[in-house]
């Protein structure tokens, strides 16, 4: 994150909603195939992290006033 944030509420919705959703797709997400196709269908069968399962995330944001705004991106899960 750099520069000032100009909604710092949104900023920390999308780091924490970002990070959320990088780790369930470590942990739990997965399409299901047999040889010949998809086999999980529904939303029902497809996994995903429960509200009961997620984790507290705590989000610090560096001010850095004399720099220009860039935007935070989709920086929860970086490759």
């Amino acid at each position: 994150m750099s520069a000032k944030s100009l909604t710092r509420t949104a900023v920390i919705n999308q780091i924490e909603g970002g990070a959320i959703q990088a780790t369930s797709w470590v942990l739990k997400e997965r399409v299901r195939f047999d040889r010949e196709r998809i086999i999980s269908t529904t939303w029902s069968e497809y996994p995903i992290l429960r509200f009961s399962e997620v984790p507290e995330v705590e989000v610090r944001l560096i001010p850095r006033p004399n720099t220009d705004p860039l935007g935070a991106g989709e920086a929860a899960l970086a490759r």
